[in-house]
């Protein structure tokens, strides 16, 4: 009798310490948000950025030239639009690709991480309920602001890649 008195605390003990149980509904979403982040990591780590340096260091040198160029009011119209499109899109969309990339590879990693953190939290009960719901929601908001800059990236990236094709590829005869 005097085992089961003993006893009796130390289930209650570790039973209070185990939390409350899991909601499949959150963990739900916490997994479908670590989907979505692993997907968004995929599509930064497909942008080759060796190559987007690599043109940019290129479209550095040639741009005291294209400007001068753009300057020349005798040259055929068509020319002019032509350079001034891939000018545009060096400069502003390689520029974000330059400027973004790795900013938004460590915000994705960050962003994992803390997401397996609350799938851990959750599934285990360690959170009360409704800080549990504030972290998901601040996750889910933090995966739709990466998912839009990662959309601006992937854009920025095919624009400059297009533009850069257009410009210094000769055209197939």
């Amino acid at each position: 009798m005097k085992l089961f008195a003993t006893s009796v605390p130390v289930v209650v003990t570790l039973l209070a310490a185990c939390g409350r149980p899991a909601d499949a509904g959150r963990l739900a979403t916490i997994d479908s948000l670590i989907t979505v982040t692993d997907s968004l990591t995929l599509l930064v780590n497909a942008i080759d950025l060796t190559a987007y340096r690599r043109m940019d260091s290129m479209h550095r040198a040639e741009t005291p030239t294209i400007e001068a160029q753009l300057a020349d009011t005798t040259l055929d119209r068509e020319v002019l639009v032509h350079m001034g499109n891939y000018h545009r899109a060096m400069d502003r969309s390689l520029g974000r690709v330059m400027k973004n990339t790795e900013k938004i590879r460590k915000e994705l990693a960050y962003t994992r991480d803390q997401l397996g953190a609350l799938r851990h939290d959750a599934a285990k009960g360690l959170l009360p309920e409704v800080p549990e719901q504030t972290y998901m929601e601040q996750e889910r908001l933090a995966v739709r602001q990466l998912s839009n800059g990662v959309d601006v990236l992937v854009t920025s990236a095919a624009t400059a890649r297009r533009e850069w094709d257009n410009y210094h590829v000769p055209p197939e005869p």
